[in-house]
């Protein structure tokens, strides 16, 4: 009864922090307990790893968040007023938390895929499975728990970690890519947003050989749309490579992105 009354009293320890989060609900769709086919790290022992989906909300009236550019028109919840959005999240930690070292890692990723392998001179993947993955098992050997989320609304990969943000469906608005080809086959580009119209007129592409060159200003015969969503070369010729391109346009369908740093925000605070 000792265990239960104190497990009673940490949950509502850590309710107000959880309100205060505003993660609002998580849902774990794998746990691999042990993970890593089982390997053992020294002191530490086995470790388990679980991936899912957490959702949450933000209060654009909140003045943490007011800062994030286009909060203000995103689509709100009917009931609460807030903005919702869900991500997947990542938690490796001792089987046996008194093991470790009673600390976090925050693996912050780059466009979806996790640097723990780095850390472990391991497989480079956001849902490592095998002891091939754990490499030299640096990170688990010294105890640390890791946790990951996605926050990049472009991260793509079926494995990586993904973020869904609210989308400000029509809004036009202007648009910029930096376009650098490392290949002599590159024959198109996917835009970020897609084109608000597909009149070449409203748009710009420059190129330059070398970045103190100045930019030269394409005709418009130079270049077309495939679609609203990507552009070619004319004829589909090949983009030079290691060229600069920079292609200015109205594109529409713009997505609140800094949503995704705030969510990290909260992750990080419902976890502690």
């Amino acid at each position: 009864m000792k265990t239960i009354a104190i497990a009673v009293a940490a949950a509502f320890a850590l309710a107000p922090l959880a309100a205060e989060a505003r993660i609002t609900g998580v849902t774990w769709s794998t746990v691999q307990s042990p993970a890593f086919g089982g390997l053992s790290f020294g002191s530490v022992g086995q470790y388990e790893k679980l991936r899912g989906i957490a959702t949450g909300e933000l209060d654009p009236n909140d003045p943490r968040n007011k800062v994030i550019t286009d909060i203000d028109i995103a689509p709100r919840n009917a009931a609460t007023g807030m903005v919702e959005y869900s991500m997947d999240v990542f938690i490796l930690r001792p089987i046996n938390q008194a093991n470790g070292n009673q600390r976090m890692l925050l693996d912050f990723n780059n466009r979806g895929q996790m640097r723990l392998g780095r850390l472990n001179n391991g497989t480079v993947t956001s849902d490592p499975v095998t002891a091939a993955d754990a490499g030299d098992g640096f990170v688990m050997r010294h105890g640390f728990s890791v946790a990951g989320n996605g926050w990049d609304y472009g991260a793509t990969g079926a494995a990586n970690m993904k973020i869904t943000v609210p989308k400000l469906t029509g809004l036009p608005g202007p648009s910029y890519e930096y376009i650098v080809a490392d290949n002599a086959t590159t024959t198109g580009f996917n835009l970020t947003f897609p084109a608000n119209s597909l009149d070449k007129a409203l748009a710009k592409l420059t190129v330059r050989h070398r970045l103190d060159d100045t930019p030269r200003v394409m005709d418009a015969s130079e270049w077309e749309y495939v679609s609203p969503t990507r552009i070619r070369l004319a004829g589909g010729a090949p983009f030079q490579q290691s060229w600069i391109y920079e292609f200015t346009y109205v594109a529409r369908d713009p997505v609140v992105s800094g949503v995704g740093l705030a969510a990290t925000r909260d992750w990080v605070t419902f976890l502690r």
